[in-house]
């Protein structure tokens, strides 16, 4: 129930985690899917930094570190200074936040460094077709 792909109803979704409508760890569902959908990942980071503070203060403290899952799968390492002004404070104050903090940013490396090698293949095939 919780993947659209419908840009407004995707946004409405979203609305509701911010909202006592569902139980909150229910609600950010909504939010985590976001993430892995390629077509929703950059509104998903934008959502998460407008409403940070609002999100993880409904979420119970061990879930809050569950916001730092939207830095890796930008998958783009020139982002990390804009990433680290903005969330790295904020997500090292949460329990384990530190440790997940640099875990999420090795995976943002890892991720960036397989697209880059992957990208000249790709690119080769899709113009051979």
């Amino acid at each position: 129930m919780c993947r659209f792909e419908d840009p407004e109803i995707v946004e409405k979704a979203w609305r509701i985690a911010l909202t006592d409508e569902f139980e909150p760890r229910e609600a950010f569902r909504f939010v985590y899917v976001g993430y892995d959908d390629p077509k929703l990942r950059e509104a998903a980071y934008a959502f998460i930094k407008a409403h940070f503070d609002e999100v993880a203060n409904k979420l119970p403290a061990s879930w809050r570190i569950g916001v730092a899952y939207a830095l890796s799968r930008l998958c783009d390492k020139a982002r990390e200074p804009e990433i680290e002004a903005f969330f790295k404070a904020r997500v090292e104050a949460f329990e384990g936040g530190p440790r997940v903090y640099q875990q999420e940013l090795e995976q943002l490396e890892l991720c960036d460094a397989r697209k880059r090698a992957r990208t000249p293949e790709v690119e080769a095939f899709l113009r051979s077709q």
